[in-house]
């Protein structure tokens, strides 16, 4: 199986899922996908991240404690 270098939108949220919701390991994934296990690392950090209320760009509470 050749390695892939990207991974599609489907293909990052089924690696979030199964890392944060099924707790598989981002190696085994990594291997299962065909990808570099960094690849998935970036999806889990970027699902995680695009799910956590107070990191949207341009969230006030975010931009009041950057200022403080």
């Amino acid at each position: 199986m050749a390695i892939k270098t990207a991974l599609t939108f489907e293909e990052k949220v089924t690696a979030a899922y199964l890392h944060h919701a099924q707790g598989v390991d981002q190696h085994v994934i990594a291997m299962a996908m065909g990808v570099n296990m960094g690849r998935v690392n970036e999806a889990c950090v970027a699902v995680r991240k695009a799910l956590t209320p107070n990191s949207a760009p341009g969230n006030v509470t975010q931009l009041k404690e950057k200022r403080a």
